[in-house]
């Protein structure tokens, strides 16, 4: 397509027209106000999450490793271990028996009355006496 010499002269005298340079400066200013605006709230929004997985990851750092997960001392864990065996040995009602009444019920040096996984538990001598049953008659 041919451009005729006085279209050009006409482009040129509107180009140079101060008019469209203040125009043109002004379309800049708000373009590259809105790419910075855009780029500031995308940063607030990656600060944002960072902000949020920082909090979670303390949040389960502090329910994994906080002081409500340390294991207990060997000493506190021994006092507990007591403390939970006299609880159990003692009767808290008519219901329960007490751990030599519980043996009288055995033929005598059948059995004994052990730990076993910090529970107490009867521990028989000879398992097929245990299996089988005792004669009531040999107590």
């Amino acid at each position: 397509m041919k451009i005729n010499p006085d279209e050009l002269k006409l482009l040129n005298a509107a180009l140079a027209d101060e008019s469209w340079h203040s125009f043109q400066s002004g379309l800049r200013t708000k373009t590259t106000g809105a790419l910075r605006s855009t780029r500031r709230r995308r940063l607030v929004i990656s600060y944002t999450f960072q902000l949020a997985a920082l909090v979670l990851a303390i949040a389960a750092a502090w329910s994994t490793f906080g002081p409500g997960s340390r294991m207990l001392s060997s000493q506190q864990n021994h006092l507990q271990l007591q403390a939970n065996f006299q609880t159990q040995s003692a009767p808290a009602s008519s219901t329960y028996i007490t751990q030599d009444q519980m043996l009288s019920l055995f033929p005598k040096d059948s059995c004994v009355l052990a730990e076993i996984n910090d529970q107490p538990q009867l521990v028989f001598f000879d398992s097929a006496h245990a299996r089988d049953g005792f004669d009531l008659a040999s107590n």
